[in-house]
């Protein structure tokens, strides 16, 4: 872990060098200079809506191994995030899911099971909305063809999850001398849980799933539009719109810690194709960002540290 936040150092510490000597910091520091306090605090207000909305989707997903409180899933999520904003390889998803097995009495592999199945549905509201998007702006022909690739990799995505848990069921249904060797058997033994995942998912619980992550996508729209607002930017809303995408596909592996640097690049790639100057979509990005992630990396850390410090006294009270 700390090798990976070393390297992840590093990289956000390269990054933000060459885009300081791309946009020169006198030309941002004027916009973050008047930021409208009140409507960056809305900003980070609507941001803990989108934590509370994937939350219940989380919960909706684990809810097919065991019930869960509302409050338990979003302290968790939160907790993850936070993880991933300071160790970068999506590191916190793991967490999270390491967390829930030994809070709620579910299996590690159960516990895995639901974050993939939240991951697809987020893959899946991605894809959708930005068909929907690349539909109704009008965007530059370069973006359309990005538009498409991240589409494409959306569909992947959601096709593959199934795939590998249709896998896993086969453990299930074959008795184990039909495996070529230990390995495979122990490797669908381990994707089990994830076709139970599935199996669980009822009609209602699919849609309600599909409606929260679609709302959690839109809330997050909602926190760019207040962050530009904040430093008053006006960019145009589509390009908005795409920049979200942007940001957001470019995170599915972030090699930094909370994206810094990656996070910035891709949002003023994604704009320049607007005609957007640099300097006023760097700062966007910067006060975006800082939306998204200080005050819920803030909470989740105050949470994992409420967590570790009662499990250290029921290790006193049991000892």
């Amino acid at each position: 872990m700390k090798k990976k936040t070393v390297i992840g150092l590093v990289l956000s510490v390269a990054v933000i060098i060459g885009l300081l000597k791309t946009v020169p910091p006198g030309e941002v520091l004027p916009y973050l200079r008047r930021t409208d306090p009140l409507l960056l605090g809305l900003a980070c207000v609507v941001n803990f809506l989108t934590i509370a909305l994937r939350a219940g989707r989380w919960q909706t997903l684990v809810s097919g191994f065991r019930r869960i409180p509302f409050a338990r899933a979003f302290n968790l999520l939160t907790v993850g995030i936070a993880v991933n904003s300071v160790i970068p390889l999506r590191a916190g998803e793991a967490f999270r899911s390491y967390l829930m097995a030994e809070d709620c009495g579910i299996s590690k592999r159960e516990s895995v099971s639901t974050v993939l199945l939240d991951k697809s549905f987020d893959a899946i509201s991605f894809g959708l909305l930005l068909l929907v998007a690349n539909s109704v702006f009008h965007n530059p022909s370069a973006m359309s063809g990005s538009t498409y690739g991240f589409l494409f990799s959306s569909i992947a995505l959601v096709v593959s999850i199934p795939l590998v848990a249709w896998l896993g069921k086969s453990v299930r249904d074959q008795p184990r001398e039909k495996f070529a060797s230990d390995l495979q058997h122990k490797i669908a033994l381990k994707l089990e849980p994830l076709s139970r995942g599935y199996a669980s998912l009822t009609r209602s619980a699919s849609v309600r799933c599909g409606g929260l992550s679609i709302l959690s996508w839109l809330a997050q729209f909602i926190v760019a539009v207040l962050a530009a607002r904040a430093i008053g930017v006006r960019l145009p809303l589509g390009g908005m719109v795409m920049a979200v995408f942007a940001v957001n596909a470019a995170s599915v592996f972030p090699l930094t810690p909370a994206n810094i640097g990656v996070f910035q690049v891709a949002f003023l790639v994604t704009l320049s194709a607007y005609g957007v100057d640099r300097s006023s979509s760097l700062a966007v990005a910067t006060v975006f960002q800082a939306a998204l992630v200080i005050p819920v990396t803030l909470l989740g850390l105050a949470f994992l540290y409420r967590t570790a410090r009662s499990r250290r006294k029921t290790l006193r009270t049991s000892a």
